[in-house]
């Protein structure tokens, strides 16, 4: 799978595994592959080849503690960021 890498930097997705050259997260494709998604339909979906999302499912495979806990921890910050979007401000 030449050509393919997984990377990381502060300035893209806050540090996330990704894929080389574009803003897609290794647990974004982790993510719709746990919902039944096909590498062939998240490929086209995510505008990826299919050997970038067999480079990702690879990565996962090798490092599932990690994206497993970035998964946790976005879904955390989601949950934070909606319950004070949801409460009134105070005047």
């Amino acid at each position: 799978m030449s050509g393919v890498e997984i990377v990381s930097s502060e300035d893209k997705l806050a540090g996330e595994p990704r894929l080389s050259g574009t803003r897609v997260g290794v647990s974004h494709v982790i993510q719709y592959y746990e919902k039944g998604w096909n590498v062939e339909k998240i490929s086209r979906e995510l505008n990826l080849k299919p050997l970038q999302v067999i480079k990702a499912l690879e990565y996962y495979y090798k490092n599932s503690e990690e994206i497993r806990q970035i998964i946790k921890d976005r879904k955390t910050d989601s949950k934070k960021i909606d319950s004070s979007a949801a409460s009134p401000k105070k005047a």
